[in-house]
């Protein structure tokens, strides 16, 4: 309890002083995260949820531990990351960009999407301008309350080839190690 609330109350420090940065936090107490959320923190990291997550995996027998343990290992050669994706594939179809990956990052695999990514505090920001850029109030209440609802760095795996890539978000690939590039420079 002790490292948790050290943690929180240096997280709300950082929201203070650098607001708009970006903060990852470690916390034993999934039940503390609020706090850090109130402190805008997006990337929280439940060290203790994850063990018993791993410990419960391990007793089955499938060897999914051995597939984090690869993935999560800074030797290994493979690791999941995000990339950008280029502005001309928003409000295209997942098919559509799975296909681009396919084409243009042969060391590369597409597993899903990571919605409204980035610093929580500047989407919110560009949310709110283009949800104010309507004459109808009702519209603009209903904009302003769906960016009130937005839920940053969501991922969704596989999502289906219908699935609509929103402005905001990122791809969720597995990677080779040494193949690095940036997607939004292909």
């Amino acid at each position: 309890a002790e490292a948790d609330a050290r943690t929180i109350m240096a997280a709300m420090t950082l929201s203070h002083i650098a607001k708009g940065s970006q903060v990852a936090a470690e916390i034993l107490d999934a039940q503390m995260d609020q706090y850090l959320k109130l402190a805008h923190v997006h990337e929280i990291i439940y060290s203790r949820d994850y063990s018993r997550y791993l410990l419960a995996l391990a007793s089955t027998g499938t060897g999914v531990t051995n597939i984090f343990h690869e993935l999560l290992d800074p030797h290994g050669p493979f690791s999941i990351s995000t990339r950008l994706i280029p502005e001309k594939l928003f409000l295209t179809s997942y098919k559509d960009l799975n296909l681009y990956f396919e084409a243009n990052f042969k060391d590369e695999k597409l597993l899903g999407i990571l919605e409204n990514s980035g610093n929580g505090h500047i989407a919110k920001e560009i949310a709110l301008k283009k949800a104010q850029q309507t004459p109808n109030i009702k519209e603009l209440v209903d904009n302003l309350h769906s960016v009130k609802g937005l839920k940053f760095n969501s991922p969704v795996f596989n999502p289906g080839d219908n699935y609509v890539v929103n402005e905001g978000s990122m791809a969720i690939v597995i990677c080779k190690k040494d193949h690095k590039e940036n997607v939004a420079n292909a």
